[in-house]
């Protein structure tokens, strides 16, 4: 019984209120601050240090860590 009223109590406001609730709002406002520093300016010995790394990557045949990353978060197969 407890748990049926807090489970409505979690509704009712999400059907009566449209929108996000604050704490979603501030967690979207974080992630949208977050971005935009992650993908901020880098000037111009930051690209110079991406491309060189790049390149050494390329000649030794490396992927990029970007690449391994992306590579090893695949889902299992079942």
């Amino acid at each position: 019984m407890k748990a049926m009223l807090r489970a409505l109590w979690t509704l009712l406001p999400q059907l009566l209120l449209p929108g996000q609730s604050r704490a979603e709002r501030e967690r979207n406002l974080r992630q949208k601050e977050q971005m935009q520093r992650e993908t901020g300016r880098i000037g111009a010995l930051g690209a110079l240090r991406i491309a060189a790394r790049e390149a050494f990557y390329a000649l030794t045949l490396q992927p990029s860590p970007e690449a391994r990353a992306a590579s090893s978060r695949r889902k299992p197969r079942l």
